[in-house]
């Protein structure tokens, strides 16, 4: 008798035209229906504080074997983006009884509850709670999350970890060709991209480039944060570095790695991350990187594809970028055997596999 096909279900956030966490899923996905179906279910209103409209979607998605849900806090119900999962509890006891279908929750939002005080503890415990009582298994992307995880209260046997994954990107310009292409001027180029937010402390950049005369910045991705921007500009105009900082706000998301090709390293100066995908576009893009020394990046930079360092300090900040322009072979090979070990297509042979060891589980 022919073994019947598991029907499976996967919950993505489809309320924003740009989203992260959507567009990771559709890569995966991409590749996924080469091994096994998955039927997506759109949350296109995660933000309500409506009841009704999770409970509704909690039939919708239980209607399956295996339910794969791609979480942030926000996914389930938030109050001014500040309260959220409100409704998280209600959605999962609904999918998980009766008689529902096997979890596994991808969570790409970690919060490290020992930077938090008392409450904010309390109020990150009662979030994560619906997740550790009826998920069968949790992945993260980074070894150093599951960790963080653990630390957390999370059963060890429960969580996973899958790693994000790059594209498998052909025929990249160089970056003079690209220079030439889109219009900048011709000189060694610092690239950052994605959402210029405070977090990810771009003005660090800015500094450091007062100690590399010969090189430029180039900035391009959507500015949500006016005044953020606004203090960029302010810090570029007070270091008199207006004519080596290029902006560009609007890029179609398909030519990313195009505008990423002008550039001869990209930096990441950032105070946080969980699963980024800027991370994942810059190793695609096959360009040397630096980053802050957070422990998520000193994990990545075991596997030689990028450069950490102390990028509070504007001159070792800027001797790292100097030193990886100049010697970029190194990080360029391992790039190579980073993207061929970790393309979309092995991370979905490897969702693949977790789904069946969730499925076969007793």
């Amino acid at each position: 008798m022919e073994k019947k096909e598991p029907k499976i279900n996967v919950l993505v956030s489809w309320w924003t035209k740009r989203d992260g966490i959507k567009d990771y899923w559709l890569k995966i996905d991409k590749f996924l229906w080469r091994y096994i179906k998955a039927n997506i279910i759109k949350n296109t209103n995660g933000l309500t504080l409506n009841p009704f409209y999770f409970i509704n979607l909690a039939k919708k998605c239980k209607k399956c074997d295996l339910l794969h849900i791609q979480h942030n806090y926000c996914l389930f119900g938030s109050l001014f983006n500040k309260i959220n999962n409100i409704h998280a509890f209600l959605f999962y006891f609904l999918v998980k009884f009766p008689k529902g279908p096997k979890i596994i929750t991808t969570m790409h939002d970690i919060v490290e509850p020992r930077k938090l005080n008392f409450f904010k503890r309390f109020y990150l415990d009662l979030m994560n709670l619906p997740i550790k009582l009826f998920s069968d298994k949790i992945i993260v992307h980074r070894t150093v999350v599951r960790d963080q995880l653990i630390r957390q209260g999370f059963k060890a046997e429960k969580v996973s970890v899958v790693n994000y994954g790059v594209d498998d990107v052909k025929n990249l310009m160089v970056p003079e060709d690209a220079r030439r292409k889109f219009g900048l001027p011709e000189r060694k180029t610092i690239v950052q991209f994605g959402f210029v937010r405070p977090d990810k402390q771009y003005e660090l950049v800015i500094d450091a480039l007062t100690e590399l005369p010969d090189m430029q910045l180039f900035i391009f991705g959507d500015a949500p944060y006016k005044d953020y921007l606004d203090f960029l500009k302010k810090e570029i105009s007070k270091k008199g570095l207006e004519k080596r900082v290029i902006f560009k706000d609007k890029v179609p998301q398909h030519m990313n790695y195009e505008w990423l090709s002008c550039g001869d390293v990209i930096v990441l100066p950032y105070a946080r991350i969980s699963a980024s995908g800027v991370l994942s576009d810059a190793i695609s893009a096959h360009l040397p990187i630096v980053t802050s020394d957070i422990s998520e990046f000193k994990e990545t930079e075991k596997q030689g594809v990028l450069k950490t360092t102390n990028v509070y300090s504007k001159k070792e900040f800027a001797r790292t970028i100097r030193e990886v322009v100049n010697n970029p072979k190194h990080i360029k090979a391992n790039i190579l055997k980073y993207v061929k070990n970790n393309n979309r297509n092995e991370i979905a042979k490897r969702t693949k596999q977790t789904y069946e060891e969730v499925l076969n589980e007793k």
